[in-house]
C-alpha cells in the first residue's frame, strides 16, 4: 500500500455570506486553508495573516486561531484537515501564494470528489499530498544562501533591539525584503517565528535583569521590550513556569536550581 506522509481527514469549501467570522479555538489536528477569492484575516497566536485570492495557510495542532475581521461577501476558500508528524510541516512554508492555481483548482475539486463519493484513503491522502507540493513549488529556493543570510541578519537585528519597538514590518523594512518572505524564510532558518525568537529575546533579558535584584519586575519588563505587563507575566510564567515576582524572589535567594547543580 502507498503511504504518505500525511493523512486526510476532511475537507470542504465555504462561501461567505458576508457575515459572522472564523472561530477562535484550538484544535489537535494540521489545517490548510487555501483562498479561491476575496480576502481572509487569521491570527495564530501571536501572528496575524492577510490572506488574499490565490493565498493559502497552514495552521498547526494546539495553536489557538481565528478571525480577525468579518466574512467579506466575496469570500470563498477551500479547506482541509489532517494528521501527521508535526515536524514533517517544517518542511513546507505556513503562507504564501500559489503560483499554479488552476492545478490547485484541480486537485481540490478531485479531492471534494473523492470525500464524497468513494473516500478511499489512499486517494485521498494522494491527493492531500499533491495540494501540499504546490504550497511548496514558490520556495524552491528558500534554502539558498541570500535567504540564509537574510534570516542570520535578521536574527542580529533582533539580538540588537530587542528592547525597542520593533516587528516582522521593520524589520522586513531594514533589510528590504517582504514581511511574509522574511517569516516565511525565518522559521525555515529557526524553526519559529520571528515573534516568538523576539519574546524569548526578551524575556531571557528580563530575567537576568530580576536576578540583578536592581530591578523591579515592571522595570524588568518595560526595559526589556515589554510595554504590556500583563501580557509579559502570562509569556513568563509559560516560559519559566513561575510568576516573575517569584522567579526574582527565589533567584535572590538562591533557590534556582541551575543545569549545574545538584538536586
Amino acid at each position: 500500500m502507498i503511504k504518505s506522509a500525511f493523512s486526510f481527514i476532511n475537507g470542504g469549501k465555504f462561501i461567505s455570506r458576508g457575515s459572522g467570522r472564523h472561530i477562535t479555538r484550538m484544535i489537535d489536528t494540521m489545517e490548510l486553508i487555501y483562498v479561491f477569492s476575496g480576502t481572509l484575516d487569521m491570527f495564530e497566536n501571536e501572528q496575524k495573516f492577510h490572506l488574499g485570492t490565490g493565498d493559502f495557510l497552514y495552521l498547526y495542532p494546539g495553536k489557538t486561531h481565528g478571525g480577525l475581521s468579518v466574512y467579506p461577501a466575496n469570500l470563498s476558500f477551500f479547506w482541509v484537515h489532517f494528521s501527521g508528524k508535526i515536524l514533517q510541516l517544517n518542511h513546507f512554508p505556513q503562507s504564501g501564494h500559489i503560483i499554479h492555481p488552476g492545478r490547485m483548482g484541480d486537485y481540490i475539486s478531485m479531492l471534494l470528489t473523492e470525500q464524497a463519493l468513494d473516500r478511499d484513503q489512499v486517494s485521498c491522502d494522494l491527493l492531500l499530498a499533491l495540494l501540499m507540493n504546490e504550497t511548496r513549488r514558490m520556495n524552491t529556493d528558500d534554502n539558498s544562501v541570500m535567504n540564509i543570510s537574510i534570516a542570520n541578519a535578521a536574527e542580529r537585528i533582533l539580538k540588537l533591539r530587542f528592547a525597542e519597538p520593533i516587528s516582522t514590518a521593520t524589520i522586513a523594512g531594514d533589510l528590504n525584503c517582504n514581511a511574509d518572505y522574511l517569516g516565511r524564510i525565518f522559521h525555515r532558518q529557526f524553526h519559529c517565528t520571528l515573534t516568538d525568537y523576539l519574546n524569548k529575546l526578551r524575556l531571557r533579558n528580563a530575567a537576568s535583569l530580576l536576578t540583578s535584584g536592581y530591578f523591579s519586575v515592571k522595570e524588568a519588563a518595560y526595559n526589556s521590550g515589554f510595554t504590556d505587563l500583563a501580557y509579559f507575566r502570562k509569556r513568563f510564567l509559560r516560559e519559566f513556569f513561575m510568576r516573575p515576582s517569584e522567579y526574582r524572589r527565589q533567584r535572590l535567594a538562591g533557590h534556582i536550581n541551575t543545569d549545574s547543580a545538584q538536586e
